[in-house]
């Protein structure tokens, strides 16, 4: 990575020099809460190191709503959640979407599940509504909340399942839902657009700045 991040920022400086609009200024970015600690610490070194006098500024929210900032110009670019309806999007990487459950609950289908769920409006709470509809079982929320590290937290304390990207899963004591009612693995997939504020010259090289760091971000995991 440390090879490909030098060939990426001479990259840049070229294209800087070349350019008759210099990469500095202000840039709009929009980044979904769930990924925004761990993104930032690959993605703001990588900017910074490349383009010295461009300043990022960071709007994180749910995709959707980064989605309607991009198309009104408020973003100039952003990370969202793949959803069917946008196929045409460049994806930046993708992971394991899951059913996950505290290890040593029963999984009673006789009785009602408990279940913890995202309550703002995105993809997953969209599929976790979803899923539990179609499988005809009887659930009880017992934990809603609008972050999905409560929803996680929820699961590794005992408390409820609940649908996790495999990224949130950092314990032993969690594990896949084993249930012929519920969805088995999928992937969740991380897409980036832009709103056309930025020029292609302009544009271009900032987007391989996020591309290295989803790349980083996904050997991490």
């Amino acid at each position: 990575m440390i090879y490909i991040d030098r060939l990426m920022r001479l990259n840049n400086e070229t294209l800087s020099a070349l350019s008759q609009e210099p990469l500095r200024g202000t840039v709009h970015f929009g980044i979904p809460t769930d990924y925004a600690q761990t993104f930032l610490q690959q993605f703001i070194p990588r900017i910074r190191d490349a383009f010295p006098e461009l300043v990022p500024q960071i709007t994180c929210g749910r995709s959707r709503k980064l989605r309607e900032l991009v198309t009104t110009g408020d973003l100039d670019v952003a990370i969202v959640t793949g959803e069917p309806q946008f196929a045409s999007e460049k994806s930046l990487w993708s992971e394991a979407l899951c059913w996950y459950a505290p290890d040593g609950l029963p999984m009673d289908t006789e009785k009602a599940l408990p279940v913890a769920l995202l309550e703002s409006d995105c993809a997953l709470r969209d599929l976790a509504a979803s899923d539990l509809r179609l499988s005809g079982l009887d659930y009880h929320p017992v934990l809603t909340s609008t972050d999905m590290a409560n929803l996680y937290s929820a699961v590794e304390s005992g408390l409820a399942i609940a649908l996790l990207p495999e990224s949130s899963v950092t314990s032993s004591r969690v594990r896949p839902v084993q249930l012929d009612q519920l969805p088995g693995q999928r992937l969740l997939t991380m897409n980036v657009i832009d709103s056309g504020t930025l020029s292609p010259k302009f544009l271009a090289p900032l987007q391989q700045c996020i591309l290295a760091a989803a790349r980083a971000l996904g050997e991490k995991k």
